[in-house]
């Protein structure tokens, strides 16, 4: 199971990739009005409380550029952990958690600790997308 046992350091990156760590689930939000990053906020804020009420999940939105800003959920346990939140959320965002936000507007990751204070420096997701990718291929 590569979300488990698969580590590997890519330092040329920036990045590097264990699965072992904590992670972070986030929802990376694109062009989306100021008003609607509090809305969404809170729509995680009530999923949370409903789905993982025995659980500390803390919120952050954390800005990127221009037109991209990440709701940042967790931490969890490892990134299987985090990859199985996503796996419940997902699919339900666009009709229970949050139905008034376009789904061009979002996209569902996961990052360590580590990962997101580099890309909170380098502030380019693209890069950080292609990177996930490979490690974790077709998930997201």
């Amino acid at each position: 199971d590569t979300l488990i046992n698969k580590q590997v350091i890519t330092p040329s990156a920036g990045y590097s990739y264990n699965a072992q760590q904590p992670h972070l689930a986030m929802i990376i939000l694109n062009k989306v009005d100021p008003v609607f990053l509090f809305y969404a906020r809170t729509a995680i804020f009530r999923y949370n409380r409903e789905k993982y009420y025995n659980q500390t999940l803390e919120l952050a939105i954390i800005p990127l550029d221009a037109d991209n800003k990440v709701l940042i959920i967790g931490p969890f346990a490892d990134a299987k952990t985090a990859v199985n939140y996503v796996d419940l959320a997902r699919p339900i965002t666009s009709t229970q958690i949050m139905p008034w936000l376009k789904a061009d507007k979002y996209k569902y990751s996961i990052i360590s600790q580590s990962n997101l204070e580099f890309l909170k420096t380098d502030q380019d997701i693209r890069k950080y997308n292609v990177f996930l990718e490979q490690h974790l291929p077709g998930i997201f």
